[in-house]
């Protein structure tokens, strides 16, 4: 399925603006890609068949369900590929915002510190205060509580671990679509291979016939 390309290496955005409109991309500029949302529109796959020509109807019930299988397995093809599209559209999307972001900030200057020079001199100005008025420096707090401060990420990192996110949210999407196609699949071919044979039994003395079950949907 042609897709056009996605933006995968680094341009010059230091004169970029930072929002799209309508009108034309002069060259060289690289058009802001949009965030996505949802995978909702993977479910739109291009036509297999040419709709304006007619169409053989099936000769009976199992054929017709045969033709849902075909059908089913084609779009869960398409379906899937346009998941990893989209994946890979917004993966180009969080680059590009990372490219942009140094453009305007320039790259890291390295880690930043987890505490400001400030902080550090009252932390230890509150250290080496004396105790308040009927306080004891001798009584120590044995609570055993965990803290934990957030971790500080360089823009860089950010966009890694957004990258990572994006990664494992298409995995979970992908996972849970195959699990659903091969749920529905199953079924289709058990009613398909019923409804092959109840045609097998026709002319068949009843001894001879296949057990077949009349519990499958009815197929319009």
């Amino acid at each position: 399925m042609d897709r056009p390309a996605l933006p995968v290496t680094g341009l010059d955005l230091s004169s970029q603006p930072t929002t799209t409109n309508n009108s034309p991309q002069p060259a060289g500029v690289e058009e802001k890609i949009p965030r996505m949302t949802n995978i909702a529109p993977s479910i739109f796959v291009p036509l297999e068949i040419d709709i304006t020509q007619p169409i053989e109807p099936a000769r009976d019930r199992a054929e017709k369900l045969q033709r849902i299988l075909a059908a089913a397995e084609g779009r869960r093809k398409g379906v899937t590929e346009n998941i990893i599209y989209m994946t890979e559209r917004e993966m180009a999307r969080i680059r590009q915002e990372g490219r942009t972001y140094e453009a305007i900030h320039g790259p890291p200057a390295g880690p930043r510190p987890s505490m400001t020079e400030k902080e550090v001199d009252d932390m230890m100005a509150n250290i080496a205060a004396d105790a308040p008025p009927g306080k004891s420096l001798a009584r120590v707090n044995l609570a055993d509580i965990e803290i934990k401060f957030p971790e500080q990420m360089s823009q860089r990192e950010a966009v890694a671990a957004e990258l990572l996110n994006a990664v494992e949210q298409s995995t979970q999407n992908l996972e849970g679509y195959s699990a659903l196609m091969e749920t529905r699949k199953a079924e289709l071919l058990q009613m398909q291979q019923r409804e092959q044979a109840r045609l097998d039994n026709i002319g068949k003395r009843p001894e001879e016939r296949e057990v077949a079950r009349d519990d499958d949907v009815e197929m319009s």
